[in-house]
């Protein structure tokens, strides 16, 4: 269970714009005003992180972030009950 609302990262005091960002071949970026996410690791370890955007994928999203340095994009997997915010499972 997730004790804190409060996202972990490094752009967590950062104001960032939300909206379409930009439109070209491969679809759309956009970012939401909640960009908050629950990312779970391979060892089951729950944190409420932010997304860099949210970038189109044929007719799907996938959430792109960075974790330790690496840049990811993963679909969200789940809903959390408590808190409605997207799960992403780390494959790894």
């Amino acid at each position: 269970m997730i004790d804190k609302l409060k996202p972990y990262g490094v752009y967590t005091n950062t104001p960032m714009p939300y909206g379409c960002l930009y439109l070209n071949n491969s679809g759309s970026r956009w970012i939401t005003p909640d960009r908050r996410f629950i990312l779970q690791t391979i060892d089951g370890k729950q944190t409420i992180r932010l997304y860099d955007y949210i970038e189109s994928f044929g007719n799907f999203a996938v959430i792109c972030f960075r974790h330790k340095g690496k840049k990811y994009r993963e679909f969200g997997d789940d809903r959390d009950e408590n808190t409605n915010l997207t799960i992403v499972i780390l494959k790894g």
